[in-house]
């Protein structure tokens, strides 16, 4: 057993990572767990794109030690801003949430940020499962999961990763509406920017790119339980089984000497 960690609000500068090139990058791990123990820091970190890294940036994300980064984004989004890191230094696996068909909809109606929720949930829910295998195959050293803005398919994988370690349902949504938070006008003009480059209107941002809202992944995590009875049960009936989420706890958690759930 070790000592009780601190803990740092999901805001807290001390998570951030990639400080120059990145608006949402930081650590995801360093929560109390419900059962004793505790997510370890500095073995699972979120962010959004990676392609403006400087050199200071490159040369902190070798001292992570980060040895499998996973890309969420559809190719459209990839090609247009290409991470910046060495993709032979690292286990990369693109993985699109929206395999590769988000951009080939209609952009004067284009689905709102919950429809888009219910999309995954209605149509891409085995890429989300595909996403957990490779984490927990990759758990024993870090990882790093993202997407362009690190709030939406980064945010769903992540809560996700929690619910299956054991976080309590308000430190997923804490993680999760921290994006909001942290996000501001620069990160959206970027993001603006990004869409014109790629030939993707901007319009269908609408006015807040940065808009998290924890009540949406309340919403999409209430309909897993409806459906499995709890999200690990939904997991495992999609294909995310037992042995392998067992895999995921055992990597990422430790016990500590204190109950650490009334943190």
């Amino acid at each position: 057993m070790t000592a009780e960690p601190s803990h740092h609000q999901p805001t807290a500068s001390v998570r951030r990572i990639l400080k120059e090139g990145t608006f949402n990058a930081r650590d995801a791990g360093g929560y109390p767990v419900m059962d004793g123990k505790w997510l370890l820091e500095k073995r699972i970190y979120r962010s959004d794109a990676l392609n403006a890294l400087t050199p200071a940036d490159l040369e902190g994300f070798a001292r992570l030690g980060v040895r499998t980064v996973v890309d969420l984004r559809d190719a459209r989004e990839s090609d247009g801003a290409p991470d910046l890191i060495d993709p032979t230094a690292v286990r990369y696996e693109r993985i699109p949430i929206f395999e590769d068909r988000l951009f080939e909809r209609d952009f004067a109606k284009f689905p709102s940020l919950a429809a888009l929720y219910q999309l995954i949930m209605d149509e891409h829910v085995h890429q989300l499962v595909r996403v957990m295998e490779i984490l927990a195959e990759a758990s024993e050293k870090p990882m790093l999961v993202h997407c362009t803005a690190g709030k939406d398919r980064t945010g769903l994988v992540v809560a996700l990763l929690h619910a299956t370690v054991g976080l309590t349902r308000e430190r997923i949504l804490e993680d999760y509406g921290a994006s909001e938070k942290i996000l501001g006008g620069r990160f959206e003009q970027r993001l603006r920017d990004l869409y014109r480059q790629i030939a993707v209107p901007p319009e269908i941002l609408g006015d807040a790119p940065r808009h998290a809202p924890p009540s949406y992944l309340a919403s999409m995590l209430e309909e897993m339980c409806s459906r499995g009875g709890s999200v690990r049960e939904f997991l495992a009936n999609k294909g995310f089984g037992a042995s392998k989420q067992d895999q995921l706890v055992r990597n990422l958690t430790e016990q500590v000497t204190a109950q650490s759930a009334a943190v």
